[in-house]
């Protein structure tokens, strides 16, 4: 999803790009402290992996109304790219606009 290559994350965390291909297929499994590198290099947090099991969305999951994991990925990368004082606005924004609307009696 980041557009990076088997061999790019190999050699941010000191794998080989067949490493990579063992662990993306499921044939290698991953030691606690390469899932932390990896986390690490995609910028992302761990429980991520472990999304499923543990209860936490996963961004295929997140999707709904047309809205899919990538498009949501974009949008927190985005966020991230914002100043302090725009990521601050921006969720009041967000948090104004998901409150539910007040009535009148």
């Amino acid at each position: 999803m980041l557009g990076l290559t088997q061999q790019a994350v190999g050699a941010a965390i000191g794998l080989s790009c067949q490493q990579i291909q063992k662990y993306e297929c499921g044939s290698d499994r991953m030691s606690a402290a390469c899932v932390w590198r990896l986390a690490a290099v995609l910028d992302s947090p761990v429980s991520y992996f472990y999304g499923a099991d543990s209860g936490e969305a996963t961004p295929d999951a997140v999707s709904g109304d047309g809205f899919n994991g990538l498009e949501l990925l974009d949008l927190v990368s985005a966020y991230n790219r914002l100043s302090d004082r725009n990521q601050r606005q921006v969720f009041a924004m967000v948090r104004t606009l998901t409150r539910p609307c007040e009535r009148s009696a």
